[in-house]
């Protein structure tokens, strides 16, 4: 079977086993997310018991594949628009057109691109950090994002489900992407974070 025959099969499940009682939807800037249950937990199918978090999933979860696991559920977080809609709708996959980081605000949010390549970051970018990354020709712009919290996206994880992994890249705000887990912290069996060796007075 193809893998877009598969998608659809597996999208056909997921909606014909999401159960009853999932009235009410979480919405995230502007975007029907998922559905929920009247407690606010999400409504997953009851044959879902392992979940991967992407943060930063750019033009295409890492983890796509891992949809056509009938147990695994991806939530994936894109905060630029242009990226979000690249992904494709499928059943397993949850896309949040989000920052992550303290939960319940807007911020501005760093977009860099130029001749030798691109990054976006809730951090700020210093004129000398741009050249590096982007030579001469970067662009900066700042676009307004909705904000939320791993922990407010974990309550809402039923129970039952099990946090495989956690996958942080937030272009120097990585640290504060875990921090934002909060109390459901231990939660997650495994976190994967970038990390960068730089020398001393690096920008």
């Amino acid at each position: 079977m193809s893998y877009g025959l598969l998608s659809l099969a597996l999208t056909l499940l997921w909606e014909s086993a999401e159960g009853h009682g999932c009235r009410n939807t979480w919405t995230v800037n502007g975007h029907a997310v998922w559905r929920t249950r009247a407690n606010g937990t999400f409504c997953f199918p009851h044959f879902v018991s392992k979940l991967i978090l992407d943060v930063g999933a750019h033009v295409l979860t890492e983890f796509i594949n891992h949809t056509r696991e009938r147990e695994v559920m991806v939530i994936a977080f894109e905060p630029q628009d242009r990226l979000f809609q690249m992904h494709p709708r499928v059943g397993g996959l949850m896309l949040v057109p989000a920052a992550v980081g303290v939960s319940g605000r807007t911020v501005l949010f760093n977009e860099v691109s130029g001749l030798g390549g691109g990054l976006s970051s809730l951090k700020s970018f210093t004129p000398a950090h741009m050249e590096r990354v982007t030579g001469e020709g970067f662009h900066l712009r700042q676009v307004r994002v909705e904000v939320v919290s791993l922990e407010e996206v974990l309550k809402r994880v039923p129970a039952s489900v099990v946090v495989q992994l956690i996958k942080v890249d937030a272009q120097g705000a990585d640290l504060d992407v875990v921090l934002s887990a909060g109390a459901g912290l231990k939660r997650a069996l495994r976190y994967q974070l970038e990390v960068q060796d730089l020398s001393p007075g690096h920008p």
